[in-house]
């Protein structure tokens, strides 16, 4: 494995046996939605030029998908054949979602996930889900049934910190979040002051931890722009 350098800071990475063949050309960095290409151009018969992506160079087909979806991994065994319908299912997900998965997004008016997938034109809805990452479950599994090896499948391997508090939907604003000392408890503290145990997270939770959590919960209740509200942020407490 070799890389090769292109403009703007980036650099694409290619196989040793193709090293020499690219290494011909000055390769520029388009970005081109969700990722960045390597592109460049060379002057046909007639004098004119045209521009020419590195994994089209290599691979001598016009029409590529990289397996994992990044446009600057350009080894042979991460490109593959592919239609315009093909490339689009194996997209990562948008930037800037509320959720970090794709095919998930937020119902504030049910307070719940809800996993949909595109298909053949069609929007389809699979479920709705107190829990973030059930959501994106079950988008992978109906992408994996349509879409197949082109499927684009959610990273849900390590449990995020707003999965710490996903069963606990029923705040209120006169609620707040607090933990026990040693960080391992956490528990809801009622207008009434009444403290109900939400759970023991297994495990140490750090300032930062805290603070996300905090944050998740405010997030369940009131949606992304409840944060925003003054005077309205939940902030935990030792």
């Amino acid at each position: 494995m070799k890389t090769v350098k292109l403009t703007r800071g980036f650099v694409a990475v290619v196989d040793d046996a193709d090293f020499e063949l690219v290494s011909a050309y000055k390769w520029n960095a388009m970005p081109h939605r969700r990722t960045v290409y390597a592109r460049t151009n060379i002057r046909l018969d007639n004098g004119k030029r045209r521009s020419l992506s590195m994994h089209a160079l290599i691979s001598g087909i016009k029409y590529i998908d990289h397996k994992d979806g990044d446009g600057l991994n350009n080894q042979r065994e991460n490109l593959r054949p592919a239609t315009a319908l093909e490339n689009s299912r194996n997209r990562r997900p948008r930037a800037g979602q509320v959720s970090q998965y794709k095919g998930v997004s937020w119902i504030p008016r049910l307070r719940r996930w809800v996993a949909q997938i595109q298909s053949n034109g069609k929007k389809i809805t699979i479920g709705r889900f107190l829990r973030e990452e059930d959501a994106a479950k079950a988008y992978n599994e109906k992408a994996r049934e349509l879409f197949g090896d082109f499927a684009y499948l959610n990273d849900i391997s390590q449990r995020t910190e707003r999965a710490e508090i996903d069963h606990y939907e029923n705040l209120t604003t006169g609620e707040r979040i607090s933990f026990s000392k040693k960080g391992k408890k956490i528990r809801r503290t009622a207008e009434h002051n009444r403290k109900i145990s939400l759970g023991i997270t297994g495990r140490v939770l750090s300032e930062e931890s805290k603070a996300k959590i905090s944050y998740a919960a405010r997030l369940r209740k009131r949606g992304p722009g409840g944060l925003l509200l003054p005077g309205r942020v939940l902030t935990p407490v030792t």
